[in-house]
């Protein structure tokens, strides 16, 4: 066994090199455990940083849905008071045109009086008295029209300067057929002109509820569904009997697409050869209070015109009309607030000849 060293009194005993290492271990542990506990402080910092970030994101997202309810809130405000407007402009406009009609009324009926004309059914050319009509479908029972008869009473307009024009253009004799005739304005003045002229309408609501014209000259007004057959013959022959001119405003876009093949058709049947087929065509979704629409087919004028021509009808600029004079999209007025010549995106006017 090894002796352990002798050591004399009095001398000191040199370091060893184990006592350098252990003082370097030491050192080495305590710069750790500084450097563990620094990057535990700055991580605590850390933490308490993100949680205060996290508190002002939550906050500012609550603040943010706030703001975004606020202006929800204001924004309905916004579109009723927006609503409420046009609804007092529509109105105030209603009003007018109601006023400016009985004044036009009121001079026409001043003129007939001061004439000495009476405003009787025996003054007026009665069609029944030499046309019938045929039809198995007197009434267009699935009509929103007829279910909801808002729009069937227009009509109550008597278009002078239409019929006077007409007449001019035409001769005195012509005869005219106007399909969805509502109220029977334009019949009732082609009718006191000593014209042959036809109304046919396919809601009774008129006829029953004695609406507009039609308690006047009943000989001139008809009801029967347009969008299935029918025929219009002369009493005393049985023979088919075809107008000058056949009109219809504002009626187009209430008939379903699957419709207007027949409609058309029967249109081409009742006209005279060298006959015309007129009238305007609304662009102007228009639905009742529940919101179900009236006006189903809403197309463009070039989609309307490929439709004529399908069914043997073309729609031409040749005509001797002056289309200013047509009795819808000329307003504003009363029952035609829309003026197709300011507003084409609206609706338009057509004049259409047979093909063939």
């Amino acid at each position: 066994m090894p002796q352990d060293p002798q050591v004399v009194p009095g001398e000191s005993v040199p370091p060893t090199s184990m006592t350098v290492h252990d003082n370097a271990e030491v050192d080495k542990t305590a710069a750790s455990y500084d450097l563990l506990r620094f990057t535990e402080e700055r991580t605590r910092t850390l933490e308490h940083e993100l949680r205060r970030l996290a508190e002002a994101m939550v906050a500012g997202t609550q603040r943010s849905e706030a703001l975004q309810t606020e202006l929800e809130r204001l924004g309905h405000i916004l579109a009723n008071a927006e609503q409420r407007t046009r609804t007092l402009e529509y109105l105030a406009s209603e009003n007018l045109y109601i006023a400016r009609f009985q004044v036009d009324t009121l001079q026409k009926l001043s003129g007939d009086l001061a004439s000495g004309r009476r405003e009787a059914e025996s003054t007026y050319f009665r069609a029944a008295d030499v046309l019938e009509i045929q039809t198995q479908h007197p009434i267009a029972l699935e009509s929103h029209d007829h279910v909801e008869p808002d729009s069937t009473t227009e009509g109550l307009v008597r278009p002078t300067p239409f019929v006077r024009h007409c007449i001019e253009k035409l001769g005195d004799d012509i005869t005219c057929l106007d399909l969805g005739t509502g109220a029977g304005g334009l019949i009732y003045e082609f009718a006191r002109n000593n014209v042959l002229a036809v109304g046919i309408d396919g809601s009774d609501f008129n006829a029953r509820y004695k609406v507009g014209y039609w308690p006047f000259i009943p000989g001139n007004l008809f009801t029967c569904d347009i969008t299935q057959p029918f025929q219009i013959k002369r009493r005393s022959t049985g023979i088919k009997f075809g107008f000058d001119l056949v009109s219809m405003w504002e009626v187009l876009e209430h008939i379903g697409a699957d419709d207007l093949d027949m409609l058309l058709g029967n249109v081409r049947e009742h006209m005279l050869p060298e006959g015309y087929f007129v009238g305007s065509i609304s662009r102007i979704p228009y639905a009742d209070k529940n919101g179900t629409p009236y006006h189903v087919t809403l197309q463009s004028q070039e989609w309307w015109a490929a439709l004529f021509k399908k069914n043997g009808l073309s729609i031409t600029t040749s005509h001797p009309f002056n289309t200013h004079f047509f009795c819808r999209g000329i307003g504003d007025r009363f029952q035609d607030i829309h003026n197709y010549f300011e507003n084409p995106d609206l609706g338009f006017h057509f004049v259409a000849r047979r093909d063939g």
